[in-house]
């Protein structure tokens, strides 16, 4: 169940980072205590896949710029809360 919860995982519409962030750190917490572990790597890519089309422009140019290998979360969910932002100020 937890895996499938954490497969079809989308960000809400509207939602905000902070929100869809502590949805999916549940999912994963959980996961990780059933020794489902994942790579930073791995969340950085599923947290980038899950935005909203509105999104895809600062997607690519994180993809472009950035090492995933070597991104911290915290760096990417900073970057992405500046964006949501100017998002924001722009509507």
């Amino acid at each position: 169940m937890l895996t499938h919860d954490y497969e079809l995982f989308k960000m809400e519409p509207n939602e905000s980072i902070t929100s869809m962030h502590s949805r999916f750190l549940t999912i994963t917490n959980d996961l990780n205590t059933l020794r489902n572990f994942f790579s930073n790597k791995d969340i950085l890519r599923k947290i980038l896949r899950i935005l909203p089309k509105k999104w895809q422009p600062k997607v690519i140019a994180i993809q472009e710029v950035k090492d995933l290998k070597t991104l911290r979360l915290e760096d990417l969910l900073g970057s992405l809360k500046t964006h949501e932002r100017e998002l924001i100020r722009e509507e």
